[in-house]
């Protein structure tokens, strides 16, 4: 395999939807999506798989304890946010055999690329949504939703 220069994700504030457990989580996805391509730029094909998957669970475990917040928070928009984390985890299932594939085939950036998509496609897309949500909540709301 080629050896590979990848980009970084880091951190933003922006990305902060204020609720401390999401975060965190947010930016151990972000930290997993680097180790892939840490993985991709040593040319460790196996490792790249074996950290896609880990980086997939993460964010299926991810997407659990959002929907519980979203849930419960009143959100209006919960069950249309829990459809968009169960087609993420659809595409992101059907893209780790085609990374696979990809890896193989020395196209490790497209790989990288399809994991950043999905990682952005939740933070960036539906998080933002569920953020201004909360923001518009009264004080007295949103800090009982916080805390359950």
């Amino acid at each position: 395999m080629a050896m590979v220069r990848i980009r970084r994700l880091e951190w933003r504030p922006g990305f902060s939807v204020g609720i401390e457990v999401i975060d965190g989580q947010h930016k151990t996805m972000i930290d997993a999506l680097n180790s892939v391509g840490e993985a991709l730029e040593r040319g460790d094909a196996e490792g790249c798989v074996r950290l896609y998957g880990d980086f997939l669970r993460l964010s299926s475990d991810h997407f659990a304890a959002e929907e519980l917040v979203l849930f419960s928070s009143g959100y209006p928009k919960a069950q249309e946010h829990a459809d968009h984390h169960k087609r993420l985890l659809e595409m992101a299932e059907l893209a780790r055999e085609q990374c696979l594939k990809r890896v193989l085939s020395h196209q490790e950036t497209e790989c990288f690329n399809a994991l950043l998509e999905f990682l952005i496609g939740d933070l960036l897309e539906a998080d933002i949504q569920f953020k201004s949500f909360l923001e518009e909540m009264d004080r007295t709301t949103r800090k009982k939703v916080l805390l359950n």
